[in-house]
């Protein structure tokens, strides 16, 4: 599993869709997305106190997308860079670094995601 995050800008959704489509000529599926607000006190949780991420949560919605398959990781990553390196220059993004790391950050961002829903 990876976890894919994209904070505030004006090309987020377009690069989450191009990724999306690229993804879909590999093995790898996309599990589910989700867009929602997140609070500081939430991302310091969801990033481990990484304080990185706290100015860009704060723009506005995220778009999380979770993806699995064998070397999903990998997959995301190479495609994400060569979106990153030849059309969405400096787009605040988040991504899985290792499987270990995914597991948690998945649990982390779909239970915020679904507690945001009943608040």
């Amino acid at each position: 599993r990876c976890l894919v995050i994209f904070f505030q800008d004006i090309n987020a959704d377009a690069c989450a869709r191009e990724l999306i489509t690229l993804t879909k000529q590999s093995e790898i599926v996309l599990v589910q997305t989700k867009s929602y607000k997140i609070d500081e006190t939430s991302a310091e949780r969801m990033f481990g106190g990484n304080r990185t991420y706290i100015p860009l949560v704060t723009k506005g919605p995220v778009i999380g997308l979770e993806f699995a398959g064998e070397n999903c990781i990998s997959i995301c990553q190479q495609s994400l860079h060569n979106l990153l390196t030849t059309k969405y220059q400096n787009l605040p993004h988040f991504i899985s670094q290792s499987p270990a790391d995914a597991r948690a950050q998945l649990d982390k961002f779909y239970n915020f995601a679904s507690m945001q829903m009943f608040a």
